[in-house]
């Protein structure tokens, strides 16, 4: 049987291994099972058939992107000279936290776009600070109105104190003039609070018009500053998209199609999570029910894909 692996490669990559004990820098004999392929943009890999390789006449060096050590799987003999590769628990477990993240990404991604779309949340203003300044217009009107009105009483009042002390009136007329004064001095006194009435009545619907158009106008800059944060977030998020992406499937070309697709498979009908973690050894985090004796002495190998016997998702010892 044979087996494909996947792996990252860079562009000025050093392959880094050993053949019979000897270092080389340039590909080996088998290097014409190496097809380079892009994945997306920014991330290239290679493959490599693992039949065309006698692994015992091969050694890698640790930090060797070949080194099966470091390659995301598990290699099994077929007991036929062949080669099986198989998924651990682990390895599907770090894809999750990939997709997780996308997921999370993607979700505030949808979050911020909405919040753009959805526009500046203030109501208009326009129609309230007219209807004040629309008062404060005619209160000063009728405030001018009184003014001129006190400035008459004010004109007849010195006329009336000018024949009342002028010593050439009878005292009935006298006493005529008198109330007329009075009632002169009262309308003015009436007047005059009138006048701080309308006065402060004017200030105060000059300030509701002001304070109407200033709210708008912070309003409207606020939302511009709001504008530019969301879209940097959106910039920050595309990236960060892009390069978990890039990350998840170099990973998940490393695993076999049959995984990969039960994996999917899983995620899709368990709410997002196909692999749960086991607390204390003994409690599916995922469904929080207790494992079964045959199902924790099946979790003693690491590298087997162990199902909860209550909800399916593939188990991980911690």
């Amino acid at each position: 049987m044979s087996a494909t692996v996947y792996y990252r490669l860079s562009a000025d990559a050093s392959l880094g291994y050993r053949r019979n004990g000897r270092s080389q820098s340039s590909p080996p004999a088998f290097s014409s099972n190496e097809i380079p392929f892009p994945i997306s943009a920014g991330c290239y890999s290679a493959k490599l058939n693992l039949d065309a390789i006698a692994l015992r006449d091969v050694t890698f060096d640790y930090n060797s992107p070949l080194n099966p050590a470091r390659l995301n799987a598990h290699y099994l003999h077929d007991g036929a000279g062949g080669h099986t590769m198989t998924t651990t628990p682990q390895q599907l477990y770090q894809l999750q936290e990939l997709d997780h993240r996308i997921d999370g990404i993607d979700a505030e991604r949808n979050r911020v776009e909405k919040r753009l779309a959805a526009g500046v949340n203030r109501p208009d203003l326009t129609s309230e600070a007219e209807h004040h300044s629309a008062r404060a217009v005619a209160v000063n009107a009728n405030a001018n109105s009184r003014r001129e009105e006190g400035e008459r009483i004010r004109e007849r009042l010195i006329g009336l104190e000018s024949r009342l002390y002028s010593g050439n009136t009878s005292r009935r007329d006298l006493s005529a003039i008198q109330r007329e004064v009075d009632s002169s001095k009262y309308q003015l006194e009436q007047l005059d609070e009138l006048l701080l009435e309308l006065e402060e009545e004017q200030r105060t619907h000059e300030a509701a018009s002001v304070a109407a158009r200033d709210q708008m106008e912070s309003a409207a800059v606020e939302w511009q500053s709001i504008i530019e944060t969301l879209s940097g977030r959106l910039t920050e998020l595309e990236s960060d998209r892009e390069a978990a992406t890039c990350q998840r499937q170099d990973m998940a070309v490393t695993l076999p199609q049959a995984d990969l697709q039960r994996y999917d498979r899983l995620r899709r009908n368990k709410a997002g999570s196909a692999v749960a973690l086991v607390d204390n050894g003994r409690v599916c985090l995922a469904c929080r029910m207790t494992l079964t004796s045959n199902v924790l002495r099946q979790l003693r190998d690491r590298s087997k894909q162990v199902p909860c016997s209550t909800c399916g998702r593939i188990l991980l010892q911690q």
